[in-house]
């Protein structure tokens, strides 16, 4: 995956010249909010290995059992998606629980999985040490809460970032300094861009083609590969729709802060099962 690699590195250092020289703040929040969320969508597919993963472990082997699965699958989605609006402070901390867990297997399998968990934490919690505003801004529309609260309780955490961030560092420098340019160039992405940004290009260039590649041998048909084309346009469809239509309740939002608000929704809602799946299957967390 070296070759995919160079690709995510080559984007995220063109994506920081364009901020440094341009700012990706000067397009306007809905322009970034658009780009994120074409990068959120294109990462789609390696959601959609889930229908083959399943059958791999024989939870569904006919029509029947393909519904059965469909509908526990979907009735697992909802109940996360109803969990998290109404009970968003205690959703918000698992799913960022459940992100740390989940993209710690992104890392190099010959680094100890502990330090993955650090390098995981400190990608995703650098941001609030970089861009505590915009960072702010997300929670407190995800929360319904004031923004000055949401930056103090953020500014918090984020004083103990840097002794994480310098510790797995240091720790991967001593297994391979050679392994240290993957976890430089998500750092850099995380401290430079906007978090909408750097979350969109690490989770459609990097976590979803990591996925993909790893099971490549379940899409090695074209049909294979058709159906995972379909599901993903299909998910797109329903994340479309639920933005549009769902929850009255913040019709009130900007239409920017109401899409921020739908893509964490959904994605929290659908990493659940994901993972729940991926862990019954048997398939150690670190191949995944």
């Amino acid at each position: 995956m070296n070759g995919w690699m160079n690709v995510f590195v080559v984007v995220s250092i063109a994506l920081i010249i364009v901020e440094m020289i341009v700012g990706f703040d000067a397009l306007g929040i809905g322009v970034m909010v658009g780009i994120a969320a074409a990068f959120i969508l294109s990462g789609l597919p390696h959601g959609a290995m889930d229908l083959w993963i399943s059958r791999r472990a024989g939870y569904w082997k006919s029509w029947p059992t393909f519904v059965a699965f469909h509908l526990v699958y979907v009735a697992c989605a909802a109940v996360c998606f109803l969990i998290f609006s109404v009970w968003e402070s205690l959703a918000l901390l698992a799913f960022l629980v459940f992100s740390i867990v989940h993209f710690a297997d992104d890392w190099d399998e010959t680094i100890p999985h502990a330090v993955r968990l650090l390098l995981s934490f400190s990608a995703i919690t650098l941001p609030f040490l970089s861009h505590p505003h915009e960072v702010a801004n997300i929670f407190s529309v995800m929360l319904g809460q004031d923004k000055s609260a949401t930056e103090a309780e953020l500014g918090s955490l984020s004083q103990y970032l840097p002794m994480v961030l310098v510790g797995s560092l240091g720790a991967v420098a001593m297994i391979d300094w050679r392994q240290l340019i993957l976890p430089a160039t998500v750092f850099a992405g995380a401290f430079f861009l906007p978090p909408l940004i750097f979350f969109g290009v690490y989770f459609a260039v990097w976590h979803s083609p990591l996925h993909l590649h790893r099971h490549a041998d379940l899409i090695a048909s074209k049909t294979q590969r058709s159906v995972l084309v379909a599901y993903a346009l299909v998910a797109a469809l329903l994340a479309g729709t639920i933005t549009v239509f769902a929850i009255p309740a913040i019709t009130s939002l900007s239409i920017a802060d109401h899409i921020i608000r739908m893509i964490f929704w959904s994605l929290a809602a659908l990493t659940v099962p994901h993972m729940i799946l991926l862990a019954r299957t048997g398939v150690p967390m670190k191949q995944i």
